[in-house]
């Protein structure tokens, strides 16, 4: 058997005895313990004393750590595995000493007394793993290669510019009633922090890596942590990784906070359950931020995740994340996609649930199912492709709009087929380049202002199908761009929502209302005040898709209401005698039915009136056996001016209600019949 395999088998076998000895400098026996130990490259493991349990050694529930987990009692490790921390430090600074390129390594013991490394530079790793504490060991400004203090006990860890040059700093399952505090500190390697529970020992931080530098990742999966996790201006060459850890911070304010953070490798926090704000303003992250499943509460007071200005190059990846409080990015820039699908994000009605205003996201947002009350707002937010809302439902409490996206830029089209919103829509000045489409959606603002405001909006394809129930608010497509319309039925137009659109403009018209002007006007007809410009911009689009008479329709239902505004006896003298004879000038040929009108008027008149109502102007022997005037020739005389010189008329009304009517007829022909000409050559003012 090789020497170093037999010091092996030797320490690993220790008695009771052969560790507590009868050396009356306790401290220096331990000494020369630990010097043979590190030499050969083997591990005191004082866990396998002759009758000591094993670990984990019974436990103790603490007041400082998180709910459920608790500390081995101190006094079921045995008499022999306290070592003191004296006797560490003498073996650490010894310079003749030949150390294993292992290092010192220590398993399941107690550490008596204060270890105290501060700014000490060691040559060789050191491992304290599963060892308890007896009281908060200095270690600020230490170096070394590699530090491990996994399945440690600590009433308190302080790490501060520690720097582990080769490897990783290990700590999973590390217990630490007062908390870690690691600011500037710099790791080579890995942090490690898996399944650690961290207290904070009533001071606030459970765990303080302010400015650290760790260039292998942090490794910190089903962490538990009462009290702030910070990270100040953290740098992490690789990955931070909190999956389904369990931060908590009774005090108030952040459960976690990493603002102004670098991290290059992505931040995956599936399943974190965070109580309190989790704060990343600034933070930059080079990979995927992934907040799939996380529950987060701040108890609706405040945020409950912030990412104000945060910078993250793949995408924020948080379906079915649920949030008590505020999600807020404003300013963040995300390079690939939002996705916050099945969220559900509540923030008591006290403001918006999701704020996003001035954001950027590259790849599209996806919401498809998203739940929000207190409603969502990204004013100016920029979207370089699609935005899905499919089936959420989005309630303001009361308060604002459930969905403001004014000024806000859609590339690829926003698609909220199904939403429901309780509040309204708005989108004032904002820019879709593709669909905005809301078939089946549900707006309702209490009946209140409007439902859907997209006053200076483009779009390229607006689809409005509202649900089987009405909308409850207007629609105000006041100076909207819509380069293509559909409106779809919803069991008859008493299901479409009331309109206002002056000064929109239109490109194409599709669905129901292209080839029915009839209830384009209905709809048109529902705009609480009247503006001219929305008919006359629905007529020019019939006359550009070559439907003239539809045109014509609408513009004689714009002029009839426009009429209507007038004044008395202004209004009845146009409705009567520009409405009623040529339809506002765009229907002429009515000029001539009015005028065939007066002619059969004349002739009734002149067939019922008696001989005696009519005298010849010429002498009666030139028309001997004339019995009175032919009635088809006075309607002739009437209709037409100077039809009399051409039918040679001998007859002249000679009762004065003959010549009152029959003049009467003859200047309503005269007006008619300029009425008819100036429409037929366009010299009619018409609206266009």
């Amino acid at each position: 058997m090789a020497e170093s395999d037999v010091t092996s088998w030797h320490y690993a076998r220790m008695t009771a005895g052969d560790v507590e000895g009868t050396s009356a400098n306790e401290v220096e026996r331990w000494a020369l313990r630990l010097r043979e130990c590190a030499e050969a490259g083997v591990v005191l493991d004082l866990a396998k004393l002759d009758g000591a349990p094993d670990l984990p050694h019974p436990l103790v529930a603490s007041p400082h750590l998180p709910d459920g987990w608790k500390l081995p009692i101190v006094s079921s490790y045995p008499a022999g595995a306290r070592i003191p921390a004296e006797s560490i430090r003498r073996v650490l600074l010894d310079p003749d000493l030949v150390v294993d390129p292992r290092g010192l390594r220590i398993h399941g013991a107690v550490i008596a007394g204060v270890l105290d490394l501060a700014r000490v530079t060691i040559r060789f790793p050191l491992c304290i793993t599963y060892s308890h504490f007896e009281s908060p060991p200095t270690l600020e400004a230490m170096t070394l290669p590699h530090l491990s203090l996994t399945g440690g006990c600590v009433p308190r860890l302080r790490l501060d510019k520690v720097e582990v040059t080769r490897s990783d700093l290990g700590a999973s399952h590390l217990s630490a009633t007062g908390g870690v505090q690691a600011l500037g500190m710099r790791v080579h390697g890995q942090l490690i922090l898996q399944g650690a529970a961290l207290g904070s020992g009533g001071e606030g931080y459970a765990l303080a890596l302010d400015g650290a530098q760790v260039a292998g990742g942090v490794f910190a999966p089903d962490l538990k942590a009462t009290g702030e996790v910070r990270a100040l201006g953290m740098r992490v060459g690789r990955q931070l990784n909190l999956e389904g850890a369990v931060l908590g911070n009774s005090a108030g304010g952040s459960a976690l906070n990493l603002e102004r953070a670098q991290v290059a490798g992505g931040v995956f926090a599936q399943g974190l359950k965070a109580t309190g704000e989790v704060r990343a303003l600034g933070m930059r992250v080079h990979g995927q931020l992934i907040l799939q499943g996380a529950v987060l509460d701040n108890g609706g007071d405040g945020s409950a995740l912030n990412l104000e200005r945060a910078q993250v190059a793949d995408g924020v990846f948080a379906p079915e994340l649920k949030a008590t409080g505020e999600v807020r990015g404003l300013g963040m820039r995300v390079e690939g996609q939002l996705n916050l699908q099945g969220a559900v994000l509540d923030n008591g009605g006290e403001g918006y649930a999701l704020a996003l205003d001035g954001g950027e996201v590259a790849g599209g947002v996806f919401a498809q199912g998203l739940k929000a009350v207190g409603g969502v707002r990204a004013l100016e937010m920029r979207m370089g492709s699609q935005l899905h809302l499919q089936g959420a439902v989005l309630d303001n409490g009361g308060e604002g709009y459930a969905l403001a996206l004014d000024g806000g830029e859609v590339a690829g089209g926003v698609f909220a087929q199904g939403l429901k919103a309780v509040g309204g829509v708005r989108g004032l000045g904002m820019r879709v380049e593709g669909q905005l489409d809301l078939e089946e959606a549900a707006l309702d603002n209490d009946g209140e202002g409007y439902a859907l405001n997209l006053a200076g909006a483009q779009v390229s394809e607006l689809f409005l199908s509202p649900a089987r129930e009405a909308w409850g608010g207007l629609v105000n497509l006041t100076n909207a761009d819509l380069r293509s319309l559909t409106v779809g039925y919803a069991e008859g137009m008493d299901h479409w929502p009331t309109l206002t659109a002056a000064g929109w403009t239109l490109g194409e018209v599709h669905g129901p209302l292209r080839n029915d002007p009839k209830a384009f006007v209905r709809w048109l007809s529902s705009s609480p005040e009247f503006s001219a410009q929305p008919w006359a911009e629905v007529a020019a689009f019939y006359d550009r898709a070559g439907q003239p008479g539809h045109a014509r329709l609408v513009r004689v239902e714009m002029e009839k209401r426009a009429t209507k505004r007038l004044k008395a006896p202004a209004r009845w003298l146009r409705q009567v005698f520009y409405g009623g004879t040529v339809r506002y000038g765009y229907h002429p040929f009515w000029a001539l039915a009015w005028l065939f009108g007066v002619g059969i008027a004349a002739y009734v008149v002149t067939l019922i009136a008696p001989d005696s109502a009519f005298i010849l102007t010429v002498d009666p022997a030139a028309v001997a056996g004339a019995t009175g005037p032919n009635p088809l020739v006075v309607a002739l005389e009437t209709m037409l001016p100077g039809a009399a010189t051409a039918t040679n008329n001998v007859w002249a009304p000679a009762a004065v209600w003959i010549q009152v009517v029959l003049t009467l007829l003859k200047t309503a022909s005269w007006l008619l019949a300029v009425l008819f000409v100036a429409g037929i050559t366009g010299l009619l003012r018409k609206r266009n």
